[in-house]
């Protein structure tokens, strides 16, 4: 009997989330845990190249020729848990039987929060909220919900209190691990500048990120973004 099936996120997601889907399994190798993997096509989406009709394409093919696959898989493995890469993608919950335990990664909850008014200057459109409500009812059908920080859990703890959290910090990619160099030696190593890889949308902390610019200045270190 399989274990746990990873559910990652659809291969047009954002790069991020395609990373941690493939870090995600990964780490289940590394520790030994018995599982398989299941990815949304992009057979249909390839042949598309209208930007809308293709993005109802990857809807397509991420919940009805996903669901599909995934019935299919519990029939075939009969695994006893499903881990979600992504909280975003909770509607395909809808695919697994309720005898099968549900985790998922929760990287943050802007989206809910910004469906619901928290954000005064995010305009959401309709279609945007239903898919939100959807979303947060079904999250608070898993059985765990796996945040990535203590923040990202206080707001979970808000938006879902019935349902059990843990903490399950991003993992980081073991080039960035210098924790045996001494502290002179990282300084050197970086030098006065290290490079932030990112983009200025609206669920990024901008006001902070300037406050920790600004900090960074006082000791002569400059964030190239």
């Amino acid at each position: 009997m399989t274990k746990t099936l990873i559910i990652k996120s659809h291969p047009r997601s954002g790069w991020s989330m395609i990373r941690y889907s493939n870090i995600l399994e990964r780490i289940y190798k590394l520790a030994n845990i018995e599982y398989i993997s299941a990815t949304p096509t992009t057979k249909i989406s390839d042949l598309i190249k209208n930007k809308k009709a293709k993005k109802f394409a990857i809807y397509f093919e991420k919940y009805p020729i996903f669901f599909i696959k995934i019935i299919y898989l519990q029939i075939r493995y009969r695994f006893s848990h499903t881990h979600f890469a992504d909280h975003s993608d909770s509607l395909t919950s809808l695919a697994i039987s309720k005898n099968i335990k549900k985790f998922v990664t929760v990287h943050d909850q802007f989206a809910i929060l910004a469906a619901e008014g928290e954000y005064k200057e995010v305009k959401i459109r309709l279609s945007g909220k239903i898919y939100q409500y959807i979303n947060r009812f079904l999250l608070s059908r898993f059985d765990k919900l796996l945040c990535v920080s203590h923040e990202t859990q206080k707001t979970v703890w808000v938006l879902h209190p019935e349902v059990e959290t843990r903490i399950f910090h991003n993992p980081i990619d073991s080039i960035f691990n210098i924790s045996k160099v001494s502290s002179t030696e990282k300084f050197k190593r970086f030098h006065k500048y290290f490079l932030v890889v990112n983009n200025s949308h609206w669920r990024k902390n901008r006001i902070g990120s300037l406050k920790v610019w600004l900090e960074l200045r006082k000791i002569d270190l400059y964030s190239i973004s």
